[in-house]
């Protein structure tokens, strides 16, 4: 199954101006982003990407910000050293590593796998490609503004050759409030990108999900749970062939569980919900063990609205 790439550009990644716990290598806008997919079951279907110089520049931020608050710490130690107020106690400078202590809260994120857009490795032929972009101010880099445009553009270029490269994502989104993508033809990249500005990542994926969400909300609030174990009872239960072949094997179901259902988008009309079963199996010998199944059925809008459901012909025999 295809899949989506949203991409963050800095100033949507990482906000400087938040509180920052230095503690952790926070990354606000994908943490977010993260959770609001996992939240929603959309692994399967949207992953997120931070170009690697986005993430270098969010290091950087980290060092500035770390280095500034020391700093107000340091002179607030001196302002109190000749007062009999109180005693501010600071580590030693020399003894703590701004650089080092960054790299390490930034590795230990890295570990939970964030998915890194890399700069292309053969930095001659990017250096070549940037030149040329510069001087006939290929966007991002704009007419009347220098040179102007240069990270977005090494960005840009990271981005076209990954998903060259990386075939399996059939949309890809570049969320940025820089203005300097906003020039760019995306026609000409020879991938299927787009740049988006001005719009919320989760309002956004919210939208382009919508028959997935509103689904959502259509089983929270029925009895599909109940309709599902009526489906067991009729089509597993009572399925001759079935129960018969667990007979053969010495084996019957003593009970049976919905684990969980999952939401796939099939079209614009139509979405499947596949519901995973697990039954208990007592053996003749009395040794319990499992077997699992899986049921799908088709959701689909009709005219007026409602969803109308139907099970796909292979999940009745």
């Amino acid at each position: 199954m295809k899949k989506i790439a949203v991409i963050l550009d800095t100033n949507i990644a990482h906000s400087p101006d938040s509180n920052c716990n230095f503690d952790q290598f926070h990354i606000f806008e994908y943490d977010n982003t993260v959770g609001f997919i996992e939240r929603h079951d959309l692994t399967d279907s949207v992953d997120v990407f931070i170009p690697e110089i986005v993430l270098d520049e969010i290091t950087e931020h980290r060092k500035n910000k770390l280095h500034s608050s020391l700093s107000v710490i340091t002179n607030l130690a001196e302002q109190f050293a000749s007062t009999n107020i109180c005693n501010v106690s600071i580590l030693d400078s020399k003894e703590f590593s701004i650089d080092d202590y960054i790299t390490k809260i930034k590795d230990r994120k890295l570990k939970e796998g964030i998915k890194i857009i890399p700069i292309p490795s053969d930095r001659s032929i990017l250096f070549n490609d940037v030149l040329s972009k510069a001087i006939k101010k290929i966007p991002p880099f704009q007419k009347g503004k220098s040179d102007q445009g240069f990270k977005d553009t090494i960005i840009l270029i990271s981005i076209i050759e990954y998903f060259k490269e990386n075939l399996e994502y059939s949309e890809i989104y570049l969320f940025s409030d820089d203005n300097g993508f906003t020039f760019v033809d995306c026609k000409k990249t020879g991938i299927n990108l787009r740049i988006i500005k001005d719009v919320g990542i989760q309002k956004y994926l919210a939208s382009k999900f919508k028959l997935k969400f509103e689904l959502e909300k259509h089983l929270a609030e029925g009895s599909f749970i109940e309709e599902i174990h009526k489906i067991i009872d009729e089509k597993v239960l009572k399925n001759e062939a079935f129960i018969s072949g667990l007979a053969e094997n010495g084996q019957e179901i003593s009970n049976y569980e919905v684990e969980k259902y999952t939401i796939n988008e099939i079209s614009d009309e139509e979405c499947e919900v596949i519901c995973f079963i697990i039954f208990d199996i007592t053996r003749n010998n009395g040794e319990k063990g499992e077997k699992r199944i899986d049921i799908t059925t088709i959701f689909k809008k009709d005219i007026s609205g409602e969803w109308i459901t139907t099970i796909p012909d292979d999940e009745n025999e």
